[in-house]
């Protein structure tokens, strides 16, 4: 009985969340960076602040072995002038399972190095001239994740 109850109280809480979402709006279209993803040549506006969340799950299969990774990495973003943001980059949560050709089967988990920067927009894109949008990221990643997901160097 419990387990029903439950089962209707997620599927309350999703319907709820699904005929909310569309009267939250941006107030101009959203550039995303995406955390662990491409940058673009955007910066969002002074005052603004964003955040982006990914679900990203790997698998390798060229081994013997397959090792299977999930992570949710975090981007934060906060617009200090119209051409100028600064930025918190959360590796996220990771957890990797690998599952041994012997039977031997290993699980890490743990979080990934943070970085904070900058972005500055310096060139507006012109397609009539054949201008590109232009941008420059200065990052400082800060050896802050556990020792499993710490990046060398």
């Amino acid at each position: 009985m419990y387990a029903i109850q439950k089962m209707f109280a997620v599927i309350a809480v999703f319907l709820a969340l699904f005929f909310t979402e569309h009267r939250v709006f941006a107030a101009e279209p959203i550039d995303a960076d995406g955390p662990d993803f491409v940058n673009s040549a955007g910066v969002i506006g002074k005052g603004h602040f964003q955040y982006e969340a990914d679900f990203i799950s790997q698998q390798d299969h060229r081994t013997p072995s397959t090792v299977k990774s999930t992570s949710l990495p975090i981007l934060i973003k906060y617009g200090t002038s119209d051409t100028t943001e600064i930025r918190v980059a959360f590796g996220g949560y990771t957890i990797v399972n690998n599952d041994g050709i012997t039977g031997s089967n290993s699980r890490q988990t743990g979080t990934n190095d943070t970085s904070v920067g900058v972005k500055w927009h310096s060139q507006d894109k012109d397609a009539n001239a054949g201008k590109p949008a232009l941008c420059w990221i200065l990052l400082l990643e800060t050896p802050s994740g556990t020792n499993a997901f710490n990046k060398p160097g």
